[in-house]
């Protein structure tokens, strides 16, 4: 049987197990009958406003890059299992999740989230709308460009940094059925499925905009949708919360630390759904969500590749002599005209003599449809110490962080700078950490950044 049979059957199954069951009143009189309309008449007044899906297109893959053909190779066992991630400390998902589809687009409706600034909807991991919240008591996002059978999540946010911490517990999934409504969805708990599994090992924000870390796996979400719980053996438990501009079909990406990455190579697993491991949840309070671990990377960017060079590691012992004070970074302008001692992927960062933010060089990163463009360098540092992180960039999708290994990592970025716009974050070592990897990159396919001026001090 072909891949492609395989994906028709799949989703045909999808579509198969969210039609409606028919209820059947027997020996109902009046009383009984009109108690039985009056519970229906939501659901009937949403199945009569939508329409059917069958004129929209089948939902495509976010990137249209091709993957290369890939084959099983020689498996290093981790050094770890994933254990199922957990942020129910979290603000909890929008309740009252309902949508339809009028005409050519698809509005979603839900409730707003004590505490929370803003919202964001997802269709198939590709971001739909940004929601402000000034206190209105339901929101509403529009998808303008709607396909067959997709699959929306929704998030609460607690300010609009788009930074990791600012993340709420991501819902439910939910499908536009054949019907044209926007239903509860739940792979079957149990469902084996045959997949390609690679490894990843990019620190920083996920897609879904969670931290990378053990057991945040990347998906094609047309196939799982974000929000689902399985089981990878060899590897543990994956949350699906990112994509990947390999990760097409039945392709799932791992993340693993380091070397451990490469060492998991390409792979042919059957995964298996499991319900959510901390509770029942009913579709307008969920509680599946991914977890932060205690030492989180960062460089916020989806998989994008099967297996990613290693990060530099810090040493394990902490320094008795603290490092500089002032700017940590070494050749934070580029004035010597050389890249080094910063490291770029290869063949996508450069150094230019203009555009600059100040001085007479700077660093011009130029991401390609797989690659984004990431240059890095390795810093001493002082234990225990919160430091100031910042650079000045223009383009559009310029990202700043740092890994810092047995600390608290952090990022941000800026979908748009049409000047010189200075990025801030912060970071803060843990007992042990002697060493940190600053990193600055674009994203995939996106335009020229420029990048200058970067400090990292105390």
């Amino acid at each position: 049987m072909s891949l492609r049979t395989v994906l028709r059957s799949f989703r045909e199954t999808l579509t198969l197990r969210t039609r409606t069951r028919k209820v059947r009143v027997v020996g109902a009189g009046s009383a009984v009958l009109l108690a039985a309309l009056a519970v229906a008449a939501p659901f009937l007044a949403q199945s009569a406003s939508a329409v059917g899906t069958s004129s929209l297109p089948t939902c495509p893959f976010w990137t249209n890059v091709t993957p290369p053909a890939r084959t099983t190779t020689p498996w290093v066992p981790p050094q770890q299992t994933a254990s199922p991630v957990n942020l129910t400390g979290r603000l909890p998902a929008p309740s009252g999740i309902t949508g339809s589809l009028s005409g050519s687009q698809v509005t979603i409706t839900f409730n707003r989230v004590p505490g929370a600034q803003a919202y964001r909807v997802w269709r198939n991991g590709q971001s739909v709308a940004w929601i402000t919240d000034w206190g209105q008591p339901a929101l509403t996002a529009t998808d303008t460009a709607p396909c067959q059978n997709a699959f929306y999540t929704v998030v609460a946010l607690a300010d609009q940094s788009g930074s990791d911490a600012a993340m709420g517990q991501l819902s439910v999934p939910y499908q536009l059925s054949s019907s044209g409504a926007v239903v509860p969805w739940q792979t079957p708990v149990g469902s084996t499925i045959n997949m390609t599994v690679t490894s990843y090992n990019d620190g920083g924000l996920t897609a879904s905009g969670y931290n990378s870390q053990l057991g945040v796996c990347a998906v094609d979400p047309r196939v799982i949708p974000w929000g689902t719980y399985f089981t990878v053996p060899g590897y543990g438990t994956c949350y699906a919360g990112d994509i990947g501009t390999w990760i097409q079909n039945h392709t799932v990406d791992v993340w693993l630390p380091g070397s451990q990455a490469n060492g998991w190579g390409v792979q042919s697993r059957t995964i298996t759904i499991i319900a959510n491991p901390y509770g029942s949840t009913t579709p307008s309070s969920p509680s599946a969500n991914p977890s932060a671990s205690a030492s989180v990377s960062a460089s916020a960017s989806p998989s994008a590749s099967p297996s990613v060079p290693a990060s530099p590691s810090a040493s394990a012992s902490a320094s008795s002599t603290p490092p500089a004070t002032g700017n940590l970074v070494a050749n934070s302008g580029f004035e010597t005209g050389a890249l080094s001692p910063w490291t770029c992927d290869s063949g996508t960062g450069a150094v230019v003599s203009s555009p600059t933010h100040s001085g007479s060089h700077a660093l011009q990163l130029t991401p390609t449809s797989s690659d984004d463009a990431q240059c890095s360098q390795s810093v001493a540092v002082q234990p225990n110490t919160t430091y100031k992180l910042t650079v000045w960039v223009q383009g559009n999708y310029a990202y700043l962080g740092a890994n810092v290994p047995g600390g608290t990592a952090s990022s941000t970025w800026t979908p748009g700078a049409s000047g010189w716009t200075q990025l801030s974050t912060s970071i803060t070592t843990g007992a042990s950490t002697t060493s940190v990897t600053v990193w600055v990159h674009g994203w995939y396919g996106q335009s020229v950044v420029d990048v200058d001026d970067v400090s990292l001090s105390s």
